[in-house]
């Protein structure tokens, strides 16, 4: 993982302490494991069939728990007023595809219901005020497609010096094209040892951000300390 990652190498054995950490450590400040945690798991999950094609409102908690606020207007635009646009880009997005295997232009690209989607909640082109930041939309969308869409915010944006947060769709894309990031993915996970059912691009996710947090990084700008 070393060519993705600016502030030094991650070594396998690293990564999955990291990695089985995230599921296991105890807070001090709580005396429970860390919220983030249950990013994927709360309430079956947010590509779970019966809610695969709409937000819900315990996906907006579980947004919540990867250190970002949804203000109350974003919520009702989310859940109400803006609820059928919403999903009728989800039902565009595929589900079951994992992010190597997407088309590009097609899953991921400009016209895509993806980068649609993006917009949408990031309030591109609508001044009625409801919009959020590109990390509180990157983990909304990432809770409805966990397989396709990376979580991006300002300690992984730190830990990883990537382009802008809908670009890195493309650029995590193209990383994984000769297999390498795959391997050394499923190495980690087999030395952590963790059961939890995420996806391949969770784990990622997880393992940027636990680097990013030994490194001593702190959340910035929307992300709040969970």
């Amino acid at each position: 993982m070393k060519r993705v990652i600016s502030t030094g190498e991650i070594t396998v054995d690293t990564a999955a302490q990291n990695l089985r950490d995230f599921f296991t450590e105890i807070m001090p400040r709580t005396g429970l494991v860390r919220s983030s945690s249950r990013f994927d798991s709360w309430a079956g999950g947010g590509d779970a069939p019966e809610t695969v094609n709409r937000i819900t409102a315990d996906d907006l908690v579980a947004a919540s728990f990867r250190s970002v606020k949804i203000p109350p207007r974003t919520a009702i635009a989310v859940l109400e007023t803006r609820a059928e646009e919403i999903s009728d880009l989800l039902a565009q997005i595929p589900a079951d595809v994992d992010l190597p295997d997407a088309d590009p232009q097609r899953d991921l690209g400009a016209e895509s219901a993806a980068r649609q989607l993006w917009n949408l909640l990031r309030g591109k082109h609508d001044d009625a005020g409801w919009g959020v930041g590109p990390s509180t939309t990157s983990k909304i969308m990432a809770r409805k497609r966990p397989r396709l869409i990376p979580v991006y915010d300002s300690i992984i944006r730190r830990v990883t010096a990537l382009p802008g947060p809908k670009d890195q769709w493309l650029y995590w894309h193209t990383s994984y094209a000769d297999g390498v990031l795959t391997e050394r993915l499923a190495e980690i996970r087999a030395k952590s040892g963790i059961t939890e059912p995420i996806s391949e691009l969770r784990e990622l996710d997880i393992v940027l951000w636990m680097h990013g947090k030994r490194q001593g990084f702190e959340p910035q700008g929307e992300d709040l300390e969970s």
